[in-house]
């Protein structure tokens, strides 16, 4: 039987049957997809945690019965260690899980948001500011979907907008803005546009966030995606 193999983080393990695991996996050429893990709850293939959520791998499998992908082996890459050691980080990287979850469908190809995902998994790795990442990396996904406008004008008046408002996904200024919008005031705006846009993840991780500002993106993550989805 022909053997595959690609790249990929591990999202989520359950235990099957009496031996064996279901891993949910992100892999650059497939997006979502799901591995029967052969012999995953022996003592043998957990030693080295090879089948740990938030594990970077290369796995191996063959397809059996049209679409049960069965993987054989996998080959750790990295298994983020600092993340593991720090809650702070470790929350960040969960709720990064889960926004993949959200967002991306099974068998659809997502290499450069896979990219994307590893560098931030990288950097949460070593730094104590992981809400400014997270935030940052939220931005980032809703932009790579198509599910975010243009920061710098309203979408009713095309003009920039003094302080800005998210809704649907669609930027508005306080005048245009339909109700239930998000508002961010100038200094929230221009953080925004840093989070979104910067080139280097030390320039984020460096961002000094308050509360309220990382729950408005949260929320505004949750209800742009809860439209789409």
């Amino acid at each position: 039987m022909p053997t595959s193999k690609t790249e990929g983080v591990i999202l989520q393990t359950l235990n099957f049957k009496d031996y064996d695991q279901i891993l949910t996996v992100f892999s650059p050429q497939n997006g979502i997809q799901k591995f029967i893990f052969k012999g995953g709850q022996s003592s043998k293939k957990r030693k080295g945690s090879s089948s740990a959520p938030l594990t970077r791998g290369e796995f191996i499998f063959h397809i059996k019965n049209s679409d049960l992908m069965v993987c054989s082996e996998i080959s750790v890459l990295s298994h983020y260690l600092g993340i593991r050691k720090n809650l702070e980080s470790l929350e960040a990287a969960c709720a990064m899980v889960k926004a993949i979850q959200q967002t991306q469908q099974p068998g659809k190809p997502a290499p450069h948001l896979y990219t994307l995902f590893v560098k931030y998994f990288e950097k949460l790795s070593s730094t104590q500011h992981s809400h400014a990442l997270l935030s940052s990396f939220l931005l980032k996904l809703l932009r790579h979907d198509g599910l975010l406008g243009a920061l710098n004008q309203c979408s009713f008046c095309q003009l920039p907008p003094a302080s800005l408002c998210l809704h649907g996904g669609e930027v508005f200024c306080q005048e245009h803005a339909p109700g239930g919008s998000l508002s961010f005031d100038e200094q929230e705006q221009d953080l925004l546009q840093k989070l979104l846009y910067s080139r280097t993840l030390s320039e984020i991780s460096d961002l000094a966030l308050s509360s309220a500002t990382k729950q408005k993106v949260k929320d505004s993550f949750d209800e742009i995606v809860s439209s789409y989805v």
